[in-house]
Formats: structure tokens, sequence, C-alpha cells
């Protein structure tokens, strides 16, 4: 990460806040994951990166489905959502409408699930 800042490599950058945030995941430190996850998205969006911008909504709402932050869960994955279908992307749009119906059901909204 410091290489990749020094070196102004926003790829290489990005690469290690994913990295980051996908250690602190397996570690169960899903705060911690959850701001790599968010510069991530901030690295992203200065680049116009608009796919790499999906994936970290995807996981910020994994992040905050596994802690049962449901709402914000949602938030994150229906900002998925919209990117997936701008995209065109039919396999990130059903990944997206999956994990709403999990978390709508884990939060016990079945009739949105």
């Amino acid at each position: 990460l410091c290489i990749a800042q020094k070196n102004s490599d926003q790829v290489a950058e990005r690469r290690a806040y994913s990295n980051l945030a996908l250690c602190h995941a397996l570690l169960g430190q899903f705060e911690e994951a959850s701001e790599y996850w968010k510069k991530f998205l901030t690295v992203a969006i200065e680049q116009g990166d608009t796919a790499a911008q999906g994936q970290a909504y995807y996981c910020l709402g994994n992040n905050n489905s596994i802690v049962g932050n449901y709402q914000k869960a949602a938030e994150y994955y229906n900002r998925h959502l919209c990117i997936a279908q701008k995209l065109g992307d039919k396999v990130g749009e059903g990944r997206a409408y999956w994990m709403l119906s999990n978390v709508f059901s884990n939060s016990g909204h079945l009739n949105k699930a």
C-alpha cells in the first residue's frame, strides 16, 4: 500500500485496499474490513471505474450482512444492483437480487424476500 501510494499507482492502491479488506474479514474484523472497502470505493470513484464501485458496494453489503446490519447491507446491495443494471451485468444483477433476498429473509421481511 505504501509503495503504491508513494508511486501514485491507484490500481495497485485499490488492490492493496481490497487485499487488506479481505484479510480483516477473514479475521472476523468486519469494521476494519469495511473501512478498507470504503477506501477501495473512494479510489474506484476517483478512477471512474464503475465496475469496481459495484464490487465495493457488494463487499460492503456482505460485511454489513454478516454483522446483522441488514438495513445498511440492503442499501449497499441496492447500489450494487443499480451499477450492475447500468453495466448490463446480468450475473451481478442476479447476485444483487439473491443477496437482497437473503437480507430481507434474515431480517424477518419475508414479503420483500
